[in-house]
């Protein structure tokens, strides 16, 4: 997350840090933000073959902090969400 890469940059203890991110940045939060911004890119991107806009979908997510599996599990739901509508 990069809230945590921020916070050990500026030498934050990391156990002040996971404190800190557990009381106020919950993992299930963190994926609602995730999966959100998933469907709304994936959107954006809707003229491009699916393989693209998974791709693309989960490098914007990692480039804004959320780790790699978040950001892939994020698009794969966002993705079945959308076939299910």
């Amino acid at each position: 997350m990069a809230i945590e890469e921020e916070l050990r940059a500026r030498k934050v203890p990391r156990d002040v840090i996971s404190a800190a991110v557990r009381d106020h940045y919950p993992e299930e939060q963190e994926r609602d933000v995730a999966r959100g911004l998933a469907e709304a890119r994936l959107a954006r991107l809707g003229g491009l073959d699916e393989m693209t806009r998974r791709r693309r979908t989960i490098d914007f997510l990692i480039r804004r902090g959320f780790s790699s599996s978040i950001a892939a599990d994020s698009v794969r739901r966002a993705i079945q969400g959308s076939d299910h509508e």
